[in-house]
């Protein structure tokens, strides 16, 4: 009953919104709102235009920003998300979440070299966030780098020890180093936390194999 009384909520603000800007077509205020209100639905691709139109009627408006540059990462559109991001980074440096946000775009992009900056900054301004060392970590395994990501999922785990996926990348790393007895501790770990973790359950089945062929 909760969940459908919430539901309806939520469509009575969507058309509440659409109510508003019938009569009032360029409050920015109002699209902005109901782009929000149309991504908590599902409705990423309405969402989307809407926070368009804000950024098309006032371009400074940096919540759309920020809101369009989330919604085109729920998306895999990195690139585009970036450019979003980047805008609220130039006119909010010491904004954390935006920095790490640029990451999360730049290394959906590709571009590993810049994510792990934005990454590095995010971390400077709250050096406490477990997701941010998180998204460091998978950066530094992306380009290689195996010592830098253990130590970044290590201090994701310090932060937050119930972090599944940083157990589950951390087993990945030692099982990459040939350390099979700590990758397995890690997918176990992960797979507490989080039963339903495919990557982990599939990977502890693979460490699990080679750790028998190397202890025979």
């Amino acid at each position: 009953m909760r969940s459908q009384v919430t539901k309806s909520n939520k469509i009575r603000r969507i058309q509440e919104y659409r109510r508003v800007l019938e009569l009032r077509p360029d409050d920015v205020v109002a699209r902005n709102s109901l782009g929000g209100a149309l991504q908590s639905e599902g409705k990423t691709g309405e969402a989307i235009a809407e926070y368009r139109q804000v950024l098309a009627l006032r371009p400074d408006y940096l919540d759309a920003s920020y809101n369009l540059g989330s919604a085109l990462l729920s998306e895999d559109k990195g690139e585009e998300a970036a450019a979003q991001f980047q805008a609220v980074v130039t006119a909010k440096p010491d904004d954390p979440e935006a920095h790490a946000n640029l990451g999360r775009a730049l290394a959906l992009s590709g571009n590993m070299t810049e994510a792990a900056a934005e990454f590095e900054a995010a971390l400077r301004l709250d050096p406490q966030n477990a997701d941010v060392h998180y998204g460091l970590g998978r950066v530094y395994a992306a380009q290689g780098d195996l010592t830098r990501a253990a130590a970044e999922f290590e201090s994701a785990l310090r932060i937050n020890p119930e972090h599944a996926s940083a157990h589950s990348d951390l087993g990945t790393v030692f099982a990459m180093q040939g350390r099979f007895a700590q990758a397995v501790a890690e997918y176990e770990a992960a797979l507490r936390i989080e039963p339903g973790l495919a990557t982990a359950r599939d990977n502890l089945e693979r460490a699990r194999a080679k750790l028998a062929v190397s202890n025979p």
